[in-house]
Parts: C-alpha cells; sequence; structure tokens
C-alpha cells in the first residue's frame, strides 16, 4: 500500500518544541526490527527539528505553508492538520478511564463552504474524516477508554429525526459503532446571510465570516467538555496567494481553544461496504 496522507502541525505562533521523550518513543514497539537507540538517538538530534529563522520561532512563512497544503492536494494525497495536540494528555486519560470515566472522540462532518449541503450526502473529505475516528476509536487502549461520537448538523427546516435514523442506518452499514447526534446549527449559519445565500456554494475559506468561524467554534466548544480529540473537516485553502493569511487566521478561529484536533482533507475513495 502507498501512503497517502500527510499529516503536518498547524502554522502559527507557538514555538515549536521536541516531545519525543526516550521513555515513551516505541514503548508499544515490542516487535520492532529496528534498533531503539537508533531511532531515539535520530528524533532527538538536533538537527531532526528546524532550526529557528526569526524571533517568532516560525520557519515558514504563511504563504509557505499553504502552498505545501495545496501541493499535498495537487499530489492526490489526503491531508491532516493537527492542532492543541500539547494539550492531550494520554497518561491521564488512560489512568482516569479506570474508574468508568469515558472521554469522547468526536467528528464533525461539516462542510464550512457548503453548509447548505451538510448532512444530506457524505462525501470522500467525510468519509474519511470518519475513517480516521473510526480508527483511532478501535485501537485496544482507546476503545475501552473512549466513545466515538458523530454530530450532524441541521437546520429547523430539516426532519431532525429522520435525519438522525439515516445517519444511524449509514453508520450500522458502515459497522462503526458510534454515538450519533444531531445539533441544530440555525445559529451559525445565519451569519452567512439569508438561506439562499447560506445554501450558496460560491464561497471562498478565506472569506468565511467572522461571526460565522466563531459560533461554530462556540458550537463545538460547548459539546467539547469531556472530549479527547476532535475531528473537523477542513475546507480547502484558495488558490490566491493574496488570500493565504485570511484562509489561516479563519483556521484560527474555527479551532481557537478547542480540544486537541484534527482539520483533514480527503480525497480518495476509503470505505467499501462490498465485504
Amino acid at each position: 500500500m502507498k501512503p497517502n496522507t500527510i499529516v503536518i502541525g498547524f502554522h502559527d505562533a507557538a514555538r515549536p518544541s521536541n516531545t519525543l521523550h526516550e521513555s515513551r518513543l516505541l514503548k508499544d514497539l515490542k516487535f520492532a526490527k529496528i534498533d531503539r537507540a537508533e531511532v531515539v538517538e535520530y528524533f532527538t538530534a538536533k538537527d531532526y527539528m528546524p532550526q529557528e529563522m526569526n524571533e517568532a520561532g516560525e520557519h515558514l512563512s504563511t504563504v509557505e505553508y499553504v502552498h505545501i497544503v495545496r501541493d499535498v492536494l495537487k499530489l492526490h494525497k489526503n491531508i491532516c492538520i493537527a492542532r492543541h495536540f500539547h494539550r492531550l494528555d494520554k497518561e491521564a486519560l488512560f489512568r482516569n478511564s479506570a474508574s468508568g470515566h469515558r472521554k469522547y472522540v468526536d467528528v464533525w462532518p461539516v462542510d464550512m463552504l457548503k453548509p447548505g449541503e451538510t448532512g444530506w450526502g457524505w462525501d470522500n473529505s467525510c468519509l474519511f474524516l470518519l475513517q480516521l475516528a473510526c480508527i483511532l476509536s478501535m485501537s485496544s487502549r482507546w476503545k475501552t477508554r473512549t466513545t466515538l461520537r458523530v454530530f450532524l448538523c441541521v437546520t429547523s427546516l430539516q426532519d431532525m429525526h429522520r435525519r438522525e435514523r439515516q445517519l444511524k442506518q449509514m453508520l450500522d452499514q458502515l459497522r462503526i459503532f458510534a454515538k450519533s447526534l444531531v445539533v441544530p446549527w440555525d445559529h451559525v449559519i445565519c451569519h452567512l446571510g439569508t438561506p439562499e445565500e447560506a445554501a450558496s456554494a460560491d464561497r471562498d475559506a478565506a472569506d468565511l465570516p467572522e461571526a460565522y468561524l466563531k459560533a461554530m467554534n462556540e458550537m463545538i466548544k460547548k459539546n467539547s467538555l469531556e472530549t479527547a480529540i476532535v475531528f473537523i473537516n477542513m475546507p480547502i485553502p484558495p488558490a490566491e496567494p493574496e488570500k493565504y493569511e485570511r484562509y489561516i487566521a479563519n483556521l484560527e478561529k474555527l479551532t481557537d481553544d478547542l480540544p486537541p484536533t484534527l482539520l483533514v482533507h480527503g480525497l480518495a475513495s476509503v470505505i467499501s461496504t462490498a465485504l
């Protein structure tokens, strides 16, 4: 199988740090054929982390960073952008599970650029988002300590009970064990204008209203008090370099103060029900 997914960190002003410690590295790879000492030496070498290039500790400009994201998509690779993962305390998560208290792995398959189509169909990006969260929740340590939740955003004009049944049927068909939650989001998409304007697909990720992004952020935050990781469908970057700064700023507003978050955009079909 060829690698088809690229995972990168978020582009912000935080100084990068090497969080790979010898005490934790490869501790679960009991049958690794590569020598442990060699791997530890490689990942902790001084030249492994890029050297700082300015006082802010940024190694790439925003334009260079977004160019990388666009290049990944041009190569027909899936891309994941990780933010706030320094807040993920796995030891505490696994330790607290002994009391029976479970955390959540949340999936928000929302198309921020086409909110009118959200919930009506699942494109490749939303299915890939769901697949990643499912794989994590099925791993041995996470399976007994977390619950997978899938949020479906609907408007007051839609039949909420019907949409929830459709979501449950799809999860059953895909053999994904998850809790389905339907949430109204009229208070979010109202910031895009009239229902006709909100349903318009002619929209750019760099030009999304700040109120719209902050309302979406608040809704996710409100539902994430006991969440370990959030998976969000990532809007694709604009083509014009002059919009790159606004695009990154919008991603910051969307994910601000959330739990560890993975912004995901998938391209290829990843799920089959043939078996």
